[in-house]
């Protein structure tokens, strides 16, 4: 039995943009997401981090900022969302 290679793929390929009441969801395959949480003592030193990297301070409260090519969003009082355009390393 030959193998088949495994190719990657969205798993909204097939998904054609759609409107519902205003709310429009589309295919964003050109993101990158990341979940961020800072171990146990070290929530400065991350909010330290993200300041310098991004010019940014990490929400408090559930709002969204952006920093410079980055938007974060609050999702609880230690993790945040992180939502950047995707650049580079891809084949």
């Amino acid at each position: 039995m030959a193998s088949q290679p495994l190719v990657e793929r969205s798993a909204f390929a097939d998904t054609t943009t759609k409107d519902f009441a205003g709310v429009t969801v589309s295919v964003r395959d050109d993101l990158t997401l990341a979940s961020l949480a800072a171990a146990k003592g070290k929530r400065e030193a991350l909010v330290a981090a993200i300041q310098e990297k991004y010019g940014v301070t990490l929400p408090s409260t559930p709002v969204c900022v952006d920093g410079n090519g980055i938007a974060l969003l609050w999702s609880g009082p230690d993790p945040w969302r992180a939502v950047a355009e995707r650049t580079g390393c891809r084949d």
